[in-house]
């Protein structure tokens, strides 16, 4: 019994001498890792060793250029930066321009989120212009964004959906210089300017909720889609200044006595028409007689704008307008002759063109597409 008791205080012994052996080594391997953890807590990644403002610009570079908007939300949205450290969050939030183009759409976000991320990105942007797109079915929604105080600050604004009853818009929008309207579900002008944006250039307008109270002689860039005939007659009239146009028809009503020479646009450079009804209409025939265009240098047309003769109808409208045309387009399924008959008729003008605009028939329709230029 006693020689028992012995071994096991000897045994004791050495699972003690053990033990402050391993607590010896395990207090070097602690300050081992101290000293480690303080290296690596002193070390600087070179990305962050570069000056904030070079960190921004390469910010900028990471979202689109603007005025193109950047996702509110996900990997390609300028909040991703705000998430990889604290020096690249405070970097993000104090560049305004990451933050001044804006897209959302209020059928995938609820309206309460949609609120607090709106309210973030402007806040964010400070005192920058503005890039706003938006699609939109909500009127007391759009109603309460284009209340907001931002909208002076509102460059590019783009608006799709739905507005179902016109009211007027009482911001004065006064940096807006481009316009963007896709509105449905009235059939009279769904949105109506208080105050004319007083430096609006450009305007792109589809099918019939036009708004109103536009200042049509502001316009250099015009682009009218969808659009019934004698709207757009009734628009190009007032737009004196322009330089570069495009004009989809549809096709609707048929204008009767349309008057040549009703449309004159001194400045305008660039014409592109277009036919979305794709069916033969006598004023989409006629629509081209409506222009003088004198100082035009780029025509883009559906070959049904020259009906019935393609080449007697362009040389009315150079003849008319006294243009010096450098190139011309001309889409549609045209027998392969026309390129050098185009070329006979007019050897002044440097460039044509002759794209097969529908590609959707059959290979064994009569006639073939043609692209020629000199």
């Amino acid at each position: 019994m006693l020689d028992f008791m012995e071994a096991d205080r000897a045994r004791l012994s050495d699972l003690e001498t053990q033990i402050l052996d391993l607590e010896r080594s395990l207090s070097a391997l602690r300050t081992e890792r101290a000293r480690v953890r303080e290296r690596l807590n002193d070390y600087k990644y070179p990305v962050l060793t570069l000056p904030n403002e070079v960190t921004s610009e390469i910010f900028m570079c990471f979202i689109p250029a603007y005025p193109v908007a950047p996702p509110l939300i996900g990997i390609d949205s300028p909040t991703t930066l705000t998430h990889v450290c604290r020096q690249w969050r405070n970097v993000a939030l104090a560049t305004p321009m990451l933050w001044s183009a804006i897209e959302f759409d209020d059928d995938v976000y609820e309206r309460t989120v949609l609120r607090c991320i709106l309210a973030d990105w402007i806040k964010r942007s400070r005192s920058c212009r503005l890039s706003i797109s938006v699609y939109i079915d909500d009127d007391e929604f759009l109603k309460e964004m284009l209340g907001d105080p931002s909208t002076v600050r509102w460059e590019h604004l783009q608006l799709k959906g739905w507005v179902n009853s016109p009211f007027e818009i009482d911001s004065p929008l006064p940096m807006l210089h481009s316009l963007d309207f896709e509105l449905y579900g009235v059939s009279t002008h769904g949105l109506i300017f208080h105050d004319a944006p007083p430096h609006l250039r450009t305007a792109v307008l589809y099918g019939r909720g036009i708004p109103a109270g536009l200042p049509w002689v502001q316009l250099t860039c015009l682009t009218l889609a969808v659009v019934p005939t004698d709207e757009c007659v009734v628009i190009l009239a007032q737009t004196l200044n322009l330089v570069r146009c495009v004009v989809s028809l549809d096709g609707e009503p048929e204008l009767d006595g349309l008057t040549p020479g009703k449309v004159d646009l001194p400045f305008l450079e660039s014409l592109v028409l277009r036919d979305n009804a794709e069916t033969y209409q006598t004023a989409t025939e006629e629509f081209l007689d409506l222009f003088v265009v004198p100082a035009l240098s780029t025509l883009d047309v559906d070959e049904i704008f020259l009906r019935e003769d393609l080449i007697a109808r362009l040389q009315s409208l150079i003849s008319r307008s006294g243009c010096r045309l450098q190139e011309v387009c001309i889409r549609g399924r045209l027998a392969t002759t026309v390129g050098s008959r185009f070329r006979q008729a007019f050897p002044s003008i440097p460039t044509f063109s002759f794209p097969v605009a529908y590609e959707g028939k059959s290979d064994e329709d009569e006639y073939e597409g043609e692209n020629d230029s000199d």
